[in-house]
């Protein structure tokens, strides 16, 4: 897709099927819930048996021990615009301009963050999220894709709105190339609004990223100190800061100070 190549069928191009299982009724006419138990008898006496959705087994890839030391850690810090990067009336949540701040006017926000890691600001664009376009999706995958090559990069943030912030965070799921953690944050308030939420959010996505913990598991969203899946995350609020959550879902982690904890993993 991002290459502009011609998509083929999954069995000619090698990639996994969309994974959507049909109804089927067998001719013996027994409820799943029959040949569920039957199959689990047999499993557990140590007798023959045969699923009837065979499962493909996959390697697992032991996942790294945090990073100690996160100056150590490199990040690539792509900007979008959107409230996190508004600016407007000292102290009103209203009435500001989205996306008025650079990425090195949001870094000096947070003087925590030159502190802690490395920071190699990218500009895609500087919009209301509600602009957001189809050619910069396919600009921020190709920028992430590129830079993962990178070795001394070791993961992701994204600035970005919050109004198409779940759209682009499954759009990336879907075309980032690279197991590298790539964490998408953003704001309800803007910049220069009393008690702004921006900073805080822009730092745990940071340390989010840094955190060998957060590698393998797709791209991640990082707010009000919950991680999220990018299949699960959604804008469930307009106006309050805990407005992305992970649904029926829940969270995937939460951030604490500097400190990365997951309670569970997302399967891809």
């Amino acid at each position: 897709l991002l290459a502009g190549e011609t998509m083929i069928p999954q069995e000619e191009g090698g990639f996994y099927a969309r994974g959507i299982r049909h109804q089927v009724w067998l001719p013996d006419g027994r409820p799943a819930v029959d040949r569920a138990i039957e199959m689990l008898l047999k499993k557990v006496n140590g007798q023959p048996f045969e699923t009837e959705l065979p499962i493909k087994l996959k390697a697992r890839i032991p996942v790294a021990p945090a990073i100690k030391d996160l100056s150590q850690a490199n990040v690539a810090l792509i900007t979008t615009g959107g409230t996190i990067a508004g600016s407007g009336e000292i102290g009103k949540e209203t009435g500001y301009v989205p996306g008025a701040l650079s990425a090195e006017e949001l870094i000096a926000s947070v003087p925590q963050l030159s502190e802690s890691v490395n920071i190699r600001a990218v500009e895609i664009c500087s919009v209301n999220s509600d602009d957001i376009t189809g050619e910069i999706w396919i600009h921020m995958a190709r920028t992430i894709n590129e830079l993962a090559q990178d070795d001394e990069i070791a993961g992701f943030v994204v600035t970005h709105g919050t109004d198409t912030l779940e759209e682009s965070a499954y759009f990336l799921d879907l075309t980032v190339k690279t197991d590298k953690p790539v964490v998408l944050t953003g704001a309800m308030r803007p910049a220069t609004s009393l008690s702004a939420d921006g900073a805080m959010s822009l730092y745990q996505a940071v340390c989010a990223a840094a955190d060998e913990k957060s590698v393998g598991l797709g791209v991640l969203c990082v707010f009000s100190d919950q991680i999220f899946s990018a299949r699960a995350v959604g804008k469930s609020r307009t106006y309050q800061v805990t407005a992305i959550s992970g649904g029926e879902t829940g969270c995937l982690g939460v951030v604490r100070n500097d400190e990365v904890f997951y309670y569970q993993a997302p399967l891809r």
